[in-house]
């Protein structure tokens, strides 16, 4: 699993930091914290850096992710091989 092998602290970035970083933040707090989509979907927000206006299917992929790690067992490699990201 890329988030368990990756040598920690992990740094997660792109251009402004929002909408890259803001998804994998949120798969992070998916399958590393166990967190809800409530809260994974909370990496994706204004305050945050992202503007929904401007990448309106993030939150869209974030659930779409979601539902396929819950039909996967939670393996988000598995969900992401079925998923064109």
């Amino acid at each position: 699993n890329l988030f368990m092998n990756a040598p920690k602290p992990v740094l997660l970035h792109c251009q402004a930091g929002a909408d890259r970083t803001g998804l994998a933040s949120a798969l992070w707090k998916l399958k590393m914290n166990k967190s809800s989509l409530k809260e994974a979907l909370d990496q994706l927000r204004t305050r945050r850096g992202h503007y929904e206006i401007l990448r309106p299917n993030m939150k869209k992929t974030v659930r779409e992710l979601h539902a396929l790690m819950i039909e996967n067992g939670n393996m988000i490699e598995k969900a992401l091989e079925n998923y064109n990201v």
